[in-house]
């Protein structure tokens, strides 16, 4: 009687998990009045999930774009679009800088987003001038660093709220040429992020007026 031997497989040792990307964090230590997120591909939520940020998604939930204008409540914000020069004129509409960002975004590229947030607590400056003042500074990111950015005023007043007006700043850490978009500003997208724009706001700050 021939014997039928069941082959025995060894099991391999289950392949750890790949360790997440960094959620969106706030980087420390910047200047007074202004804050900085880098936000990340993969965030996890309170209760460890996981959940994936997209630059439009969170462009959207920024720009409040997804509510219907009853379910804003005097919220809706102003967006303005800042270029580098020589940069393909159909994104001066933010809906097609975003777009096109997200749908060329390398999957390489962990740190989608930054958001740059200054608060409006000088006295002396109205809504409107904190609008030319952040205007001035995405003038500058663009001169120097060569992205774009988004400019969105919040004003939370207008819907009867007591939180700061304030304007967030969401910078695309990717070059931007005459052909679109182009290298990833590895500047942007490591530690050194924070120390790099607190530089050059302090800079600007300076010369302001």
């Amino acid at each position: 009687m021939t014997k039928t031997r069941t082959p025995r497989y060894r099991t391999k040792p289950a392949t750890p998990p790949k360790p997440l990307a960094a959620p969106g964090f706030t980087i420390k230590a910047m200047p007074a009045g202004v804050s900085l997120i880098s936000y990340n591909r993969q965030t996890t939520d309170s209760a460890g999930g996981v959940i994936t940020n997209t630059p439009c998604g969170l462009f959207n939930r920024k720009t409040m774009t997804d509510l219907p204008d009853d379910g804003v409540d005097g919220l809706r914000p102003l967006v303005l679009v800042e270029l580098p020069r020589g940069a393909p004129s159909d994104f001066v509409d933010f809906n097609e800088l975003m777009a096109t960002y997200q749908r060329r975004l390398p999957k390489r590229q962990r740190r989608i987003l930054l958001q740059w947030t200054i608060y409006a607590t000088d006295p002396a400056l109205t809504l409107w001038d904190e609008i030319l003042r952040a205007r001035a500074f995405t003038a500058l990111i663009a001169a120097e660093l060569g992205v774009a950015s988004l400019l969105v005023q919040h004003v939370p007043a207008n819907a009867g709220l007591a939180q700061t007006a304030h304007i967030h700043i969401l910078i695309l850490p990717r070059v931007l040429t005459r052909h679109g978009f182009g290298a990833i500003a590895e500047q942007l997208i490591t530690d050194k992020a924070g120390e790099i724009l607190a530089g050059m706001w302090t800079r600007f700050t300076a010369t302001w007026s």
